[in-house]
């Protein structure tokens, strides 16, 4: 874990890196979910190990999958604020979002070979798992080709997910998935499609690759459209 010294060197940078512009002091004060959204795009990174340094993303993900209280808490408390941006319903529904050309939304990464196994239990059932964290996809793929290619670093096989929602929910409202939302308050240019922690999913097509950036496996995804008409009892994804 991280020491209490590089814990502490790690707040203040978000700190410094929150309050940096006019715009962003302005957000913390009458904003508070933008300033939500603008910490989940942070590049700061806290160092676990020698070994391994992890951004904020990262970090509220882990407290969802840990599943501890003192790690919740706070957790919860952040996603609360941020879902009020991701959760899409009531009047904010009919508003005007950035939507995927065609209902396409990409993510990439690694995929270790013992997971594998559950995506392929999951593939064409009509029961959906859930994402126990935020599931960060993007609307171009060259994004998602540089994730790709850091889990290939990291020498892990690499898995490139192609995640639909409903194309039509560019002009209707009603056709779109209730928990995601496009990122519009970035500190990059991700052109981020943020899902809500413990989104639903269906495994709808899977072709096994060589496991490289230039040859992945590809997992195609339906997303469900509504989180809570499905039950709360779902699986859980492994790793995603």
């Amino acid at each position: 874990g991280a020491s209490e010294a590089d814990g502490l060197a790690f707040a203040r940078e978000l700190s410094r890196e929150a309050l940096a512009t006019s715009e962003h002091v302005n957000e913390m004060l009458d904003e508070v979910s933008f300033a939500a959204q603008r910490l989940w795009t942070s590049g700061q990174r806290l160092r676990l190990s020698p070994a391994r340094a992890v951004e904020l993303c990262s970090l509220i993900n882990m407290a969802i999958r840990s599943d501890h209280p003192a790690l919740l808490r706070p957790a919860c408390a952040y996603l609360c604020t941020l879902n009020q941006l991701l959760v899409v319903q009531g009047k904010r529904a009919s508003k005007a979002i950035r939507w995927p050309v065609q209902g396409v939304t990409i993510r990439g990464g690694g995929l270790p070979a013992e997971h594998c196994a559950f995506y392929e239990s999951m593939l064409g059932s009509q029961t959906p798992y859930r994402v126990p964290g935020l599931l960060a996809t993007s609307l171009e793929e060259g994004v998602a080709k540089q994730f790709m290619l850091a889990a290939e670093a990291r020498g892990e096989p690499v898995v490139k997910w192609i995640v639909r929602v409903h194309a039509g929910g560019a002009a209707d409202h009603t056709l779109r998935c209730r928990h995601v939302n496009f990122v519009t308050r970035s500190h990059f240019t991700e052109q981020e499609f943020l899902f809500a922690a413990y989104a639903p999913f269906r495994v709808t097509k899977i072709t096994w690759g060589q496991g490289y950036a230039d040859a992945p496996h590809v997992i195609e995804l339906e997303a469900c459209m509504d989180s809570k008409r499905e039950s709360e009892d779902l699986p859980l994804a492994p790793w995603y």
